[in-house]
C-alpha cells in the first residue's frame, strides 16, 4: 500500500483540490448543483472550507484515505480458528473474486498468509438501485475476540449540545473501518 504520508499530500496538490470541488459541485459554473438555497457569500465560505479540507475527500481511482495516528487491533481468547467454506460458483465466485483484487489494487487488503480466515460472498440484487457488494463471514473468527465495548453518545446529549449552532456538519468515512490501519496482528486475525 501506498504511504499514507505521501497519499495525503497529494490531496492538497491543487489539481486534487479542483477535482473535489468538482465531485462535490462546487467549481466555477456548478452553482445550480445542489446549493441554490445558499447566498454567494456562503457558498465562498463553503468552498474555502472543502478546499482547505481536500486531504479528507477520497476520490475513486485515488489511493484510499486512513487516518493517521491511530491502529486498529484485536484481542484473541484462543487458538486460530477458519470459518466454514463457502462455495460460490460462475458469476458470484467471479463477483467476489474481482471485488478482491480492487480492494487489493485500493490498499484495503495485501496479500499474505495467515492461520486465521473467514470466507467473503456476495450480496444479493437488491431493488431500489442499491449496488452489489461483497461481504465477509466473520461469526467464527468473532467468537474468539474479546469483545470490546465504547460509549456511543445519547441521542439527547448530542442534541443539547447542538442549540444554538447556526451549522452541523458530519462525516462519514468511505468503507467503513477501513479507514482505519491494521496492526499486524489485526491482518492475521481478518484474513479473508
Amino acid at each position: 500500500m501506498e504511504d499514507p504520508e505521501a497519499a495525503a499530500a497529494a490531496r492538497t496538490s491543487e489539481e486534487y483540490v479542483r477535482k473535489v470541488l468538482d465531485a462535490v459541485g462546487l467549481s466555477d459554473g456548478c452553482e445550480g448543483r445542489g446549493y441554490s438555497h445558499l447566498p454567494p457569500i456562503e457558498m465562498t465560505a463553503l468552498r474555502d472550507v472543502v478546499s482547505r479540507k481536500s486531504a479528507a475527500f477520497w476520490l475513486k481511482e485515488t489511493p484510499r484515505s486512513v487516518m493517521r495516528g491511530f491502529r486498529y487491533d484485536v484481542i484473541t481468547t484462543g487458538l486460530p480458528v477458519r470459518g466454514r467454506p463457502i462455495r460460490l460458483k460462475g458469476a458470484e465466485a467471479e463477483f467476489v473474486r474481482q471485488e478482491l483484487e480492487d480492494n487489493v489494487a485500493q490498499g484495503l487488503y495485501s496479500r499474505g498468509m495467515s492461520a486465521w480466515g473467514s470466507w467473503a460472498f456476495p450480496t444479493k440484487e437488491a431493488l431500489g438501485g442499491r449496488r452489489r457488494r461483497t461481504v465477509v463471514d466473520y461469526r467464527v473468527v468473532n467468537g474468539r475476540l474479546k469483545l470490546s465495548v465504547y460509549y456511543i453518545r445519547r441521542c439527547g446529549d448530542v442534541k443539547n449540545d447542538l442549540v444554538g449552532r447556526a451549522f452541523l456538519s458530519a462525516a462519514d468515512g468511505a468503507r467503513g473501518y477501513n479507514l482505519l490501519l491494521n496492526t499486524m496482528r489485526a491482518k492475521e486475525v481478518l484474513a479473508v
